[in-house]
């Protein structure tokens, strides 16, 4: 099982990687946000399914609290990517100001994407064996911190302006 879960995993980083190199050779932010919302996710959701390999009684129940869930992921990622795109359109003259303002908005995106994972929990462990709930947020988490530094790469950094 392990094996399997590291096969796919690199599957969907090198999926990534062949989507994000192509959105850097035509430097487009587009690319970034279809990135988070595409392919992505249908290749998230296969690979979840694999990973798990759920017994049918379990997976009938995870499956409809987890597009509960994706549903308010989703909605999350809408105010992550209006985040990244306020930073693409400001990087060349963002300011102090801005830029700590830009941080201070990821950090309360963090807390609220941190608020849906406690709480998803919560819903699941009374549903769902205890390793079946752990192993998905160890493959959820995974795939989710592929993605993030995969967006990560493609943004420019923060330049100090002299």
């Amino acid at each position: 099982m392990l094996m399997n879960t590291r096969v796919l995993s690199l599957a969907l980083a090198l999926s990534l990687g062949a989507t994000v190199a192509s959105a850097q050779v035509d430097s487009s932010f587009a690319a970034v946000i279809a990135l988070s919302r595409t392919d992505v996710r249908a290749q998230k959701t296969e690979i979840l399914r694999k990973g798990l390999a759920l017994p049918e009684a379990e997976a009938n129940t995870f499956w409809r609290l987890y597009r509960i869930f994706e549903a308010d992921t989703k909605k999350l990622w809408d105010d992550r990517i209006k985040i990244i795109s306020d930073y693409a359109a400001a990087h060349d003259t963002l300011s102090n100001a801005g830029a700590s303002a830009l941080v201070q908005r990821m950090f309360a995106w963090e807390e609220k994407r941190l608020k849906l994972n406690r709480d998803f929990f919560v819903i699941l462990s009374k549903e769902l064996p205890g390793k079946t709930v752990a192993h998905f947020f160890q493959l959820d988490g995974f795939l989710n911190r592929a993605i993030e530094m995969q967006i990560a790469s493609t943004l420019p950094e923060v330049r100090q302006i002299k």
